[in-house]
């Protein structure tokens, strides 16, 4: 059912009087056991009846409003509780005033009181606190429940406060310093010809540093959309072996690469795709990235792609390193390195982005004979 908001729903401004509340408010002993047990989490619980009116709330819900019984609120609608600013500019009350049609906060209760299902969503409500208009964010889901043949719905909230701010101090950061990397490049190509020819290597070197920069803050950029669910698929036409030339030609000038030598194989296929190519690059290009830094002075990369018996199209990394059982067994496990404890996110993000954005299957092999092999396997229905 997908209602933003339930125009006609008769029941908005409909209140039960404070006895039949009273007498809902008898279905939740406290005694009982599982009433307990929500007191006792971290979690912010109420529980309301079919027209939004508290009968119930935990003890952590009670701390939150700052208060010490449940009867000061007995009766009383979600953003009453939480002294929302909008939940009295209205004299009919909370979910009433027009900028009530957009609160997900009451509409995902709406919807779950009409369909009788369990929604939720992420929320935002103003609260006014000693005069001051506070925001509020929280995780909420709704679920209705059968007490004694009568239906309520169950909210459970989580403070999403310290998340929010977190992805929005996180997006200013990514686009500022990504401006400022890209600006610091473009002075750099401004001064090439200014600069003397003996120098050559070293600008090369700058360029590729640069190149680089940019490369491990993007990536970083799409590992924390993925988790967040942020990240959108654009599918593009491209040739699966130019990928592997464009790859080779970023990573020539990676800091890790100098005096190392990244080869494409000879019998890699060039046919015409579509799918997400800059996720195809991130993936490739991690592999690409952990191959390097495994690789000793003068050693080899190798990359290829061909078509395997299934028909699906297989992009892979190899060198000469082997990595360990113990290691083994934990590669694609978040924030897990050999390096250091703050690594880790290269081989967790290739596994995020090629099978859930990518649809496709990583993983790898690795033996003391044969070296290591990173790969991703892309769904035949991909191709073009």
């Amino acid at each position: 059912m997908d209602v933003k908001r339930l125009e006609n729903f008769s029941n908005l401004a409909k209140r039960l009087d404070i006895s039949s509340i009273k007498k809902q408010a008898e279905n939740f002993n406290l005694n009982e056991p599982y009433l307990k047990a929500f007191d006792s989490l971290n979690i912010f619980i109420i529980i309301l009846n079919s027209c939004r009116q508290v009968v119930y709330a935990n003890k952590t819900y009670l701390k939150l409003i700052n208060i010490n019984s449940i009867s000061q609120i007995l009766g009383k609608t979600l953003g009453e509780t939480l002294s929302c600013i909008h939940a009295f500019k209205n004299q009919c009350g909370c979910g009433t005033a027009s900028a009530c049609k957009n609160c997900s906060a009451d509409n995902i209760v709406l919807k779950s009181i009409i369909v009788n299902e369990e929604f939720e969503d992420e929320i935002s409500i103003i609260r006014k606190i000693d005069g001051f208009d506070t925001p509020l964010n929280l995780f909420e889901k709704v679920a209705p429940i059968e007490i004694n043949d009568e239906i309520f719905h169950l909210v459970s909230f989580i403070d999403a406060t310290d998340s929010v701010i977190r992805r929005t101090m996180e997006k200013i950061f990514f686009h500022d310093v990504i401006n400022t990397a890209g600006a610091l490049k473009g002075i750099l190509n401004l001064l090439k010809d200014e600069i003397p020819s003996t120098y050559e290597n070293q600008i090369i070197q700058v360029e590729g540093l640069f190149e680089g920069l940019i490369d491990e803050i993007q990536s970083q950029k799409q590992i924390l959309a993925a988790e967040n669910n942020e990240l959108f698929i654009a599918m593009e036409d491209f040739n699966s072996k130019e990928v592997l030339i464009t790859l080779k030609k970023l990573y020539k000038g990676y800091s890790n690469s100098i005096n190392k030598i990244i080869n494409i194989d000879e019998d890699s296929i060039s046919i015409n795709m579509k799918n997400d190519i800059t996720l195809l690059k991130r993936v490739v290009g991690n592999m690409i990235k952990n191959a390097l830094e495994a690789t000793d002075i003068n050693g080899v990369v190798t990359i290829g792609c061909n078509e395997i018996s299934n028909g699906s199209l297989k992009y892979w990394v190899k060198n000469g390193s082997y990595i360990s059982e113990e290691v083994q067994k934990n590669i694609f496990k978040r924030a897990f390195s050999t390096k250091a404890n703050i690594r880790g996110l290269g081989t967790y993000s290739m596994k995020l982005l090629g099978e859930k954005y990518l649809k496709g299957d990583v993983g790898f092999t690795s033996n003391k004979n044969e070296g290591t092999c990173f790969y991703i396997e892309i769904p035949k229905e991909k191709y073009k």
